[in-house]
């Protein structure tokens, strides 16, 4: 890009061509070709820990953490058969009806439609003594 628009402006030197309006394409083309967007970094922090050992059922709150851009939706499955659900924004509650582990997946999508998926384990949610699930 560099090179081809060296080429351009010494042209333009060369023929005496339309110096201002070359110049002015050549710094806009440089400008745009030098912008980029940072590409969304998620991450989910839980509390309690998704290690904590919790009996069933167990209550959680997700919290997703963006950086490097503007997340436009988030999507929240919880992995234990219930209908996904639809945040409006970074934070979750979600109750663990049954014990086990399970994976939690949150997808996260830009402006643009760029997606970010990332997932976060819960595990060994206990059996609650004397429970049938």
């Amino acid at each position: 890009m560099k090179i081809m628009l060296n080429r351009t402006v010494r042209w333009a030197l060369q023929t005496g061509r339309n110096m201002p309006a070359i110049l002015f394409f050549s710094m806009f083309m440089v400008f745009f070709a030098t912008v980029s967007y940072a590409d969304l970094e998620v991450e989910i922090k839980t509390d309690p820990a998704p290690d904590s050992g919790r009996m069933a059922p167990a209550e959680f709150q997700f919290d997703a953490i963006v950086k490097g851009g503007a997340a436009e939706s988030f999507f929240w499955d919880f992995g234990d058969e219930i209908t996904p659900e639809t945040c409006e924004d970074e934070t979750c509650w979600h109750e663990f009806k049954k014990y086990g582990t399970y994976t939690v997946k949150l997808t996260v999508k830009d402006k643009e439609g760029k997606e970010v998926v990332k997932t976060v384990e819960i595990k060994d949610i206990k059996k609650r003594p004397g429970c049938p699930y």
